[in-house]
């Protein structure tokens, strides 16, 4: 169960909690043959842990510039960092509603990161979705900092960063994500 919980990321534990339940099977499985793994897994689940701060990391913008995730994040503002794909048919049907998200919500700061391999197929489905917030590429698709810092390992998936910059709320789609947008906007 554990193994399940920390191979699909991103997490919804803190640190903290993933050491707790590290901390329940320690003693009665840390002899079997699965603990090292289930051991591995939790220490990448800890990198995108709740409360622990995002991982800056060189991204290429449309222009092909290679720019720092850093210089994306705005201090003070919620951010989304949407990794998806052009061949991923959950990343495309989910599009229509972040673009109703950035429209109603224009100060809500999204960064799509893509993990297309090729340029011209990304390019391609950013012009064809009419996707208008920030867009980038991981220039090593799932390699580099979305499989090695991030442990993405499948997509769509999606982070929320609090206005510090550290990881808040995992996986928010649809109605979750509304919900998120209308409690913090309503504050």
């Amino acid at each position: 169960m554990l193994l399940e919980s920390f191979s699909s990321l991103p997490t919804p534990y803190t640190s903290q909690q993933i050491d707790e339940m590290m901390g329940w099977l320690k003693n009665d499985w840390s002899s079997s043959a699965q603990y090292p793994m289930l051991q591995m897994q939790a220490e990448m689940a800890k990198h995108t842990a709740i409360g622990n701060h995002y991982i800056d990391g060189t991204v290429v913008t449309p222009e092909g510039k290679q720019v720092k995730l850093s210089s994306l994040i705005k201090k003070g503002e919620y951010t989304m960092l949407e990794f998806w794909a052009s061949w991923c048919r959950p990343c495309r049907q989910e599009i229509p509603h972040l673009k109703k998200v950035h429209e109603k919500y224009k100060d809500f700061n999204i960064i799509s990161i893509s993990v297309d391999e090729r340029d011209a197929d990304w390019k391609k489905a950013m012009t064809k979705e009419g996707m208008t917030w920030t867009q980038v590429r991981n220039p090593e698709g799932f390699g580099g900092m979305v499989m090695g810092e991030y442990g993405i390992n499948g997509i769509p998936a999606c982070l929320i960063l609090d206005k510090d910059g550290n990881f808040y709320k995992t996986n928010m789609r649809g109605a979750y994500l509304d919900a998120f947008l209308y409690d913090y906007y309503k504050e």
